[in-house]
């Protein structure tokens, strides 16, 4: 269904479990990440409201998804108690989000003031960045000429029965 679809039911099921004010804003088009990149901000988004609910105090957080031809951006702000950054962390959180974002060669950046709330961004950009316009009309349709096409004779295994193990 895509990153907002996936980030909407998870601040509507955890902000009614928790009994916070969760607001989701996505712009831009979560079609253009791919898989890997939209897990890791879906797992950011994870482990940054776990945060705000397990340690914030929060009343409210602020979920938004931006995604350009060339960058998505996810930013989680909470109107929480806060924590200084200088301290020495105990749990994993922090450095897995951190983790999961140079796993896909973004970065993360965290911003806290006591008092005030926690300010997470996840910042990734796109490997490949759509081109406008296109140069001929096989890009628009997606076609590759040098690509047989898809027939028994240049591909034979087309048509055959796909075993795959299980539990290996």
């Amino acid at each position: 269904q895509g990153l907002r679809a996936a980030l909407n039911d998870y601040s509507l099921l955890l902000g009614a479990r928790e009994h916070i004010l969760i607001y989701l804003e996505a712009q831009g088009n979560d079609k253009l990440l791919s898989p890997s990149i939209a897990e890791a901000l879906y797992r950011v988004a994870q482990e940054a409201l776990h945060n705000v609910v397990r340690h914030a105090r929060a009343t409210r957080a602020d979920v938004h998804l931006r995604c350009t031809p060339g960058q998505a951006s996810l930013t989680i702000r909470d109107n929480g108690a806060g924590f200084d950054t200088t301290q020495p962390r105990r749990g994993l959180g922090l450095a897995n989000m951190q983790e999961r974002m140079m796993g896909v060669g973004g970065r993360l950046a965290l911003e806290s003031q006591i008092g005030i709330g926690t300010v997470v961004l996840a910042e990734v950009a796109l490997p490949h960045p759509w081109r406008v316009p296109f140069d001929s009309p096989e890009e628009v349709a997606g076609v590759d000429r040098n690509r047989p096409s898809p027939t028994i004779e240049n591909w034979p295994w087309l048509g055959q029965r796909l075993v795959i193990p299980v539990g290996q």
